[in-house]
């Protein structure tokens, strides 16, 4: 009995400290995602970068979506050209769209609006600037 305490205390232990790295950050697998200083890879044709984050990229940057398994996802718009604009970052967890308040950001600048939700939940980022953009559809196993 106490071996199986143990041993399961110990995965506990090598989960927490398990890493995953993307678009050159590091983060605890359990986390809040978070948004990279800037894009080292472009996104696939398909948009999913890893299980749980996808994106689409825009003639001015990338629009992002990456859940945590901490229940936390984030929409984020990184802009690599362009003038300075205002953007409404989004969320649609399958009851209607969500948005945060509306933010500046010129090139070089990456915003970020997060929200709780649940992990295995299907959700895609949205953002408002002159049209509405969205990510492709992820959840825990895409």
């Amino acid at each position: 009995m106490m071996t199986l305490h143990f041993r399961k205390a110990a995965q506990a232990v090598a989960v927490a400290s398990l890493t995953v790295t993307a678009l050159g950050t590091t983060t605890a697998a359990t986390a809040a995602p978070t948004a990279p200083a800037a894009a080292t890879q472009s996104c696939p044709s398909n948009g999913h970068l890893q299980r749980g984050w996808s994106c689409t990229s825009l003639s001015n940057g990338q629009l992002h979506h990456r859940k945590g398994t901490n229940h936390v996802a984030n929409t984020y718009y990184e802009k690599t050209s362009g003038g300075k604009t205002n953007v409404k970052l989004g969320i649609n967890a399958g009851a209607g769209n969500k948005y945060k308040g509306s933010v500046s950001i010129k090139s070089g600048q990456t915003k970020t609006g997060s929200w709780s939700v649940d992990y295995c939940k299907v959700s895609l980022g949205l953002m408002v600037s002159g049209g509405t953009y969205q990510t492709p559809p992820t959840h825990c196993n895409t």
